[in-house]
């Protein structure tokens, strides 16, 4: 298939298993944002952590929390980030590119 064709194929397709998968990809994004704003904060990056203007929630205080640095004296958010973003990257590459030689599957190649 040519590179053109797999862009339109991946892009266009809208059969359900297509839509369940980018609908992991777009909830792993999210989370990894979320993430990425808590190490921002963690790290000193931002000063403030928005969030809606709740009785119940304190996002700063929770996350300059003594428990958010207790072990190896760094911002927990940071070891939770790069695994998120490294596993959205695999789960991207591994969802729309073939793998070890077997073709595209049908829903790519052939959409309904």
């Amino acid at each position: 298939m040519r590179p053109e064709d797999l862009s339109k194929a991946i892009r266009e397709t809208r059969d359900e298993t297509m839509s369940r998968r980018r609908g992991v990809i777009g909830l792993s994004l999210a989370a990894a944002g979320s993430m990425g704003l808590i190490t921002l904060y963690q790290s000193g990056v931002i000063r403030h952590i928005p969030e809606p203007p709740l009785p119940a929630l304190d996002a700063d205080k929770v996350d300059a929390s003594a428990e958010a640095f207790e072990r190896f004296e760094v911002a927990a958010a940071t070891f939770t980030t790069a695994p998120l973003v490294v596993d959205e990257a695999r789960r991207a590459l591994t969802t729309l590119l073939p793998s070890s030689g077997r073709p595209l599957p049908r829903h790519v190649t052939a959409p309904a």
